[in-house]
Order: C-alpha cells, then structure tokens, then sequence
C-alpha cells in the first residue's frame, strides 16, 4: 500500500497499510465505489478533519464534513437503499458469548459547544425526510418516517435483556460548572398544528402500557363558544365555555375511544342529554338535561360513539 500526498497541501490524502484493501475505490459496476478495510485494529477506521481540524472564522457559507449522495432514476427499486449503513457485530459465529463494554454504539453523533460565543442551534443528529423535494414532486410514500428503530434478539439465539428501549433519552443534566437550565426537555415535539393534517397526532402509540415515572402535566385550550355543536380544539383536554347557547353534541372528529375533555362553563348554560345533532350525542347523569351555571364544570368520556358523563362539579 503506497501514500499518497498533494503537493499543495500536507496530508490531502494520505494511506498507509500492510494490509490489502485498506482503501479501495471501483468503478460503478455494482461493486463498491469506496470500500476501506483494514485487520491493524486502528483505533479510527476513517477520520475526516475539514482543513486538518482548523477553526472556522467569518460568517461564511454552509459547511458539511462528510457527504454523500445517490439519487433513483426511473424503474423499481427493489432492494435497500440506504443513505448511511452501520453495523457493529458483536461476534459472526451463530452461538457466542462475551462482555461489551459501556460504550458499544452503532452511531454516535456530538456536539461540543466550547465557546463563550452564542450558537442559535446546536443539534447532535438532525435527521430530515421530504417528500418531493426535487425537481419531479410527484410519487406516492406509503411510509415516512425520520428514524425507525428496532432491537431484539436474531437468529437461534437465546439470552436475557433487563431492560429494552426504542429510544433512551438521559435527561440534560449540569456535569461541571454552575450553568443554569431553565426548561429541560427529554424529547420535545413541536406543533403538530399543521394544515393538510387530519389529525395531527403529537405521539402516537400501538398496543401496550404506557407508563409515565413522574407528573402527567396537561394542557388547558383556547375558550370555546358555545353552540348547538360544539368543537373542542386540539390544544388540550380542559376548555372554558363562554356563552349561553344551548349545547346539544360535541363534534368528535379527532377524538379516539377512551378520551376524555373536561367543560368548564362560564355562564349559564343547559347542556343537552341524548339529543341528535351534527355531533355525538351526550349521555347525562340521570337522562336529565344539565343546567349548568358559571364555575360548574363536566367531565366527559368518549366512547367512540358518544361522549359519557364521569362527572360533575357544581359550585
């Protein structure tokens, strides 16, 4: 293996190895365009320092370190296409056994802010998906998704996992120093209020518990007006009433089985039981109408088909 020097700047590009393959480059045959392999036990297989890891001064453009491009043309694409694939192996024979370290990541992404300067936004790993995003917008994406994660057991092998995460968020926490954290977030989502959306769903989950460790804070939404059929916003589950129209349902379109919404009213106002409208109908305590008065407040469940009283507070 020969090394390889610019004669303009030191260490453009520079390969050393007594091993086949250390970096081997082919041609667009179906075999690899880049492929570097090496069995030295280098303690970094690739390292790319922009300009030999020297400070960026001035406003300048956009940057990127590394970056790499493929793009389909016309046809099926069949197989995987992946942006960027790693795998750690923690041993290639079908049964093993071994000890990993702390530290054992497919992928490690960081920032280091080490400044006194201010930065608008600093972002670990920033993983965007768009649709249409070219010069040819149309197609069909059964699926978009930024980041799908699976772990498990493969194979016929058999062992024990204690405990299993999708995602494990550790909370921002001060290390060295006495900064100050006004609001730390382990995973923050921001509004999903968008147009074209149905229903703009924050998180969502199939079957199984979900389970909280702390408080469950909620979020109370903008007033509504009251009418003959009331619709209550997206924006929480506890909503102000104002007016004294009648109300006969709630529109339910968005809400799931098992929702709830609390009402609380600030004027008089008779709430309908079982009454027909563009809504759910709304099944009172008794199968009496509600006559609510300002401060009174209900609560409400919906069944998938109408919405159940759980209960009241009058005051």
């Amino acid at each position: 293996m020969t090394t390889t020097r610019s004669s303009n700047y030191r260490n453009k590009l520079a390969i050393a190895s007594d091993e086949d393959n250390c970096l081997q480059i082919l041609q667009t045959d179906g075999t690899e365009i880049l492929a570097i392999d090496s069995s030295d036990d280098p303690t970094t297989l690739a390292d790319f320092q922009a300009n030999g890891y020297n400070e960026i001064t001035g406003s300048g453009t956009n940057r990127t370190v590394v970056r790499a491009r493929e793009k389909i043309g016309t046809g099926t694409q069949s197989g995987r296409l992946r942006g960027f694939d790693v795998v750690l192996v923690g041993s290639g024979d079908a049964v093993q056994s071994g000890t990993s370290g702390a530290a054992f990541r497919g992928l490690n992404a960081s920032v280091a802010w080490q400044s006194t300067g201010t930065a608008a936004e600093l972002v670990g790993l920033n993983d965007t998906v768009l649709v249409g995003a070219g010069a040819i917008a149309a197609g069909t994406v059964t699926v978009a998704a930024c980041n799908k994660v699976r772990f498990g057991f493969q194979s016929v092998n058999s062992g024990a996992i204690t405990d299993a995460y999708g995602y494990w968020v550790v909370a921002p926490k001060e290390t060295d120093g006495t900064h100050t954290i006004t609001n730390a977030y382990g995973l923050f989502i921001e509004d999903m209020a968008l147009s074209g959306i149905t229903v703009p769903y924050a998180i969502k989950t199939g079957s199984g518990v979900v389970e909280f460790g702390g408080r469950v804070q909620g979020a109370k939404g903008a007033d509504v007006a009251s009418a003959t059929d009331i619709t209550l916003g997206i924006d929480g589950n506890y909503f102000d009433i104002t007016g004294t129209t009648q109300i006969d349902t709630i529109v339910a379109t968005g809400w799931t089985a098992g929702s709830t919404a609390i009402l609380q009213f600030d004027a008089s106002v008779t709430v309908k039981h079982n009454t027909a409208g563009s809504g759910a109908s709304i099944l009172l305590a008794g199968a009496v109408d509600f006559s609510a008065t300002a401060d009174d407040t209900l609560q409400l469940a919906y069944d998938g088909v109408t919405w159940r009283e759980i209960s009241r507070t009058v005051i």
